[in-house]
């Protein structure tokens, strides 16, 4: 499996953002005003999975912006660290009864230690399930079901202005998880208390945001390139080709 193998030649994926293909980003949540310009609101990113789970933000004020050539000389997806947020749609079982979850992020934080350069989470009523974090360090928090104590796996330190690559493996069947930076990995830690080869809840999250936690706090600061979620563990070679594909892609060494 080489470096060309892009996302939807992978099975399981769940979710893909990616802010190079100007396609994808409008100024309003119906998707009819292309986001072209530096600085224009983003108010719908377009899933490009096939599975119409579109990032969207309803509220003017807490709307990210288009940030041009910003990364590596490709578009990205500003978040200001106040209260800019997207929901994404329809994509509560993306952690539901999974066996596994692989998240791919591509993006600069833009201050360090102050604020978070990147949440992405889900939330039913009761509790959440986390599965990115990324503070002054790459941070993983999760746990398999709502009522397990949440783990935290911390895998490299950040540099704010530098663009990385992060990917964050779950794996239930192991019951690992393994941080990445930049296709090298950074650590590992037991997932959760309890037999191996157990899935995640059968109850659908409740959201899922990018960008914030919950939706209401603990903002990002930082462009944000491409987003590539499955909803499985992949395997290495599966793994290292989607890195592969992103680094060439963004410039990421």
């Amino acid at each position: 499996m080489g470096e060309a193998v892009g996302p939807t030649d992978i099975p399981g994926l769940g979710l893909w953002l990616d802010a190079s293909d100007a396609s994808t980003l409008f100024q309003d949540t119906a998707a009819a005003t292309p986001a072209l310009a530096n600085f224009d609101s983003i108010a719908a990113w377009r899933d490009k999975s096939g599975l119409g789970r579109h990032a969207t933000q309803a509220t003017t004020a807490r709307r990210p912006a288009l940030a041009s050539s910003a990364l590596n000389g490709r578009n990205a997806v500003r978040f200001d660290e106040v209260d800019d947020t997207l929901a994404v749609s329809g994509a509560g079982s993306i952690a539901q009864s999974v066996y596994g979850i692989t998240v791919f992020v591509v993006t600069i934080p833009r201050a360090l230690p102050a604020g978070m350069s990147l949440y992405i989470s889900t939330a039913n009523p009761a509790a959440s399930r986390s599965w990115l974090s990324l503070p002054s360090a790459a941070q993983h928090f999760g746990r398999r079901l709502d009522a397990d104590t949440g783990q935290t796996l911390s895998f490299g330190t950040l540099t704010a202005g530098t663009p990385v690559l992060v990917t964050d493996h779950v794996d239930l069947v192991n019951n690992l998880v393994t941080g990445y930076l930049s296709g090298t990995s950074l650590g590992q830690v037991a997932y959760q208390t309890g037999a191996p080869a157990e899935p995640t809840s059968n109850t659908a999250s409740g959201s899922v945001q990018i960008g914030s936690l919950n939706g209401s706090s603990t903002f990002a600061n930082q462009d944000l390139g491409e987003i590539v979620v499955f909803s499985r563990a992949l395997t290495s070679a599966e793994r290292r080709a989607v890195e592969g594909y992103l680094r060439v892609k963004w410039g990421i060494v």
